[in-house]
């Protein structure tokens, strides 16, 4: 099992849709962050504001 230094940030895809996003800190809690538009989810990777602090 991979060793979480900081934090990550997670992106969760479901079919047929729904794209929720959030972080695992090092602790390895997660944190649901919200649900992506759906400009962000044609996207499959986009900036989300609590990236910047881990």
């Amino acid at each position: 099992m991979p060793t979480i230094q900081k934090g990550v940030v997670y992106y969760n895809y479901s079919v047929p849709g729904g794209t929720t996003f959030g972080t695992i800190d090092k602790a390895g809690k997660k944190t649901r962050l919200g649900e992506a538009t759906e400009d962000q989810a044609k996207q499959m990777f986009f900036s989300i504001p609590e990236e910047e602090q881990l």
